[in-house]
C-alpha cells in the first residue's frame, strides 16, 4: 500500500497546518473521533496526524457545502445522517487523493475501497445504536 499512497511532503504538510486551524465542538469532536479511528487504522502506512487532518477538513468541507453542522445533523433520522457520513467520507476521499504524488487509478480505486470499508463498518456501528467499537 505505501508505494500506492505515496504522499506529496508539502501538500501533506499543508494539510496538517490547514487543519490544526479547525476547531469543533464536544460533539463534533465525538463525531470525528469515531470516523478517525477507522481511517487512521485502514490507512497504517500513511501518518494518523494526516489521516485526521484529511478528515477533519473533509468535516469542514461538508458543513460549508451544506450550511449544517454536526450538532444540527445529530437530531436527523439515522438513513439521513448515514448520508452525511458518505458525504464526508466522499470529502475526504477527494482530499486523499489531491495530496498523492502519483495520481493513479490504483490509488483511487485503494482508497475508494478502503473508505466504503470504513463507511460500511460505520452503518453497523450506527445501526447498532452507536454501542459497539467501529473497528
Amino acid at each position: 500500500m505505501a508505494n500506492i499512497l505515496m504522499l506529496d511532503k508539502k501538500k501533506s504538510e499543508q494539510v496538517i497546518i490547514d487543519a490544526n486551524k479547525i476547531i469543533f465542538n464536544e460533539k463534533q469532536e465525538k463525531v470525528f473521533e469515531l470516523v478517525a479511528k477507522g481511517l487512521t487504522a485502514a490507512f497504517p502506512d500513511i501518518r494518523p496526524v494526516v489521516i485526521r487532518g484529511l478528515l477533519r477538513l473533509a468535516i469542514k468541507d461538508w458543513q460549508q457545502e451544506n450550511q449544517v453542522t454536526l450538532p444540527e445533523v445529530d437530531s436527523w433520522p439515522l438513513e439521513k445522517r448515514l448520508q452525511v457520513t458518505r458525504g464526508i467520507l466522499d470529502n475526504f476521499n477527494r482530499r486523499f487523493y489531491l495530496i498523492l504524488r502519483a495520481k493513479t487509478n490504483d490509488a483511487q480505486t485503494l482508497i475508494n475501497k478502503k473508505v466504503d470499508q470504513i463507511f460500511q463498518k460505520y452503518v453497523q456501528f450506527a445501526k447498532a445504536g452507536y454501542k459497539d467499537s467501529i473497528d
